[in-house]
């Protein structure tokens, strides 16, 4: 399915805003050059090169909240065939266009300790003034790695 094909369908499901078609459309964009860069820089510089893009200041009209671009970072990676859009590749790619609408977003990496299997991690986003989804609570260590 092409982009152009995907667009009303996600308009219909989602959310039927300008914006939120906006930053879906550069999720889409965005998603396999952030795992492009994941597999050959490696997490630190990916996350360098993102942290490096130019934060718009003041907060751009419309910019979309947490909800609304979860779904359509989500949608951007369900288009891509091949792409797997682990929660990291998400969250970086939701992070550097949260920067770029100027909302001030964080990257977060929790770990829990698994007792049957290990180690369990998970990455997000947060945005101040929404609430941090539920999913996540039971993580026992919490960092915010974005800067």
């Amino acid at each position: 399915m092409s982009l152009l094909q995907a667009i009303p369908r996600f308009t219909r499901r989602a959310v039927r805003r300008p914006e939120a078609v906006r930053f879906g459309a550069f999720a889409w964009l965005a998603a396999p050059t952030v795992a492009l860069a994941l597999a050959t820089l490696g997490f630190e510089q990916t996350l360098r090169t993102i942290e490096r893009l130019p934060q718009s200041r003041p907060r751009r009209a419309g910019a979309l909240g947490l909800d609304e671009a979860v779904a359509a970072v989500a949608w951007a990676f369900r288009l891509h065939i091949g792409l797997r859009g682990q929660c990291l590749e998400r969250a970086l790619v939701q992070y550097a266009l949260h920067r770029l609408d100027g909302v001030p977003a964080q990257l977060v990496i929790g770990v829990r300790r698994e007792h049957d299997r290990g180690v369990n991690a998970h990455a997000w986003v947060e945005v101040p003034g929404a609430a941090p989804r539920g999913e996540y609570e039971p993580l026992l260590t919490r960092q915010v790695v974005s800067r």
